[in-house]
């Protein structure tokens, strides 16, 4: 894939999800919901530790993991403003959520004990990228 193709998917991506930001939690009947709440289950995220979520969205995944790994911190990163929006407006206290694409991450090497990606992979441009980095 040439990188203006690369760029222009990003862009209709963020656009999509910015428009359905206000209906996803609800969209697909709760799907999501469920689908967030089983892989917290199987990520068995620990107390103190600190997480990253890839492709964060409204924050079911971090908000969930939250309480886990409490007074450890979960950071949700998302290229979609509107759906960072509404997950700021109901984070829990030990979540921060950023605007970062998931293949250029800006972490330092070991920085989290844990890292989860619910549904983000199939959306990114470059998969490969986001799962080496």
């Amino acid at each position: 894939m040439d990188p203006d193709s690369s760029d222009e998917m990003v862009e209709h991506l963020v656009d999509f999800f910015d428009r359905i930001a206000p209906v996803y939690d609800t969209w697909a009947g709760g799907q999501h919901g469920r689908v967030a709440t089983r892989l917290v289950d199987l990520a068995t995220p620990a107390k103190h530790e600190q997480v990253l979520d890839v492709g964060t969205g409204t924050g079911l995944v971090a908000n969930l993991l939250a309480p886990r790994v409490n007074p450890g911190l979960v950071i949700g990163i998302d290229l979609s403003e509107n759906m960072l929006s509404i997950a700021r407006a109901h984070k829990a206290k030990n979540v921060q959520f950023v605007g970062m694409a998931a293949e250029h991450l800006v972490f330092r090497p070991d920085t989290f004990d844990l890292v989860t990606m619910g549904e983000a992979l199939a959306y990114l441009a470059n998969p490969t990228a986001a799962l080496i980095t």
